[in-house]
């Protein structure tokens, strides 16, 4: 192993082993499916910044097919609603995925 690849396999680290049921790992992948496009990305990073309703997503985000990317993500629990009068207010759902996308954001933006 060269020097340069040391940083890579530190096996001092301790990490939580992850034993999770199939299930589990399934529903995390529809999660991850559900994240893997870039207007849905964009969707969450508007809602990341305080809640909104579906006309001001489309105007935030300029996309024609808003409801349909929030559907996705309401299904997947990435998102939130109520209703305000005639309007549906959308945010995220909680701070795990606040994080996530905090942390996805700044993970794709390290120089490796």
């Amino acid at each position: 192993m060269s020097e340069n690849n040391t940083e890579y396999h530190t096996h001092d680290v301790q990490r939580e082993v992850l034993e999770e049921s199939d299930a589990t790992f399934e529903r995390a992948a529809l999660l991850f499916k559900a994240l893997a496009d870039a207007e849905r990305l964009k969707l969450l990073s508007i809602l990341y910044q305080g809640e909104a309703c579906v006309s001001e997503l489309a105007t935030q985000s300029q996309m024609s097919t808003v409801s349909q990317r929030l559907k996705v993500l309401k299904s997947e629990n990435l998102v939130k609603t109520r209703r305000e009068g005639k309007h549906i207010i959308y945010s995220l759902a909680d701070n795990h995925v606040y994080d996530l996308m905090k942390n996805a954001l700044e993970h794709v933006k390290e120089k490796h």
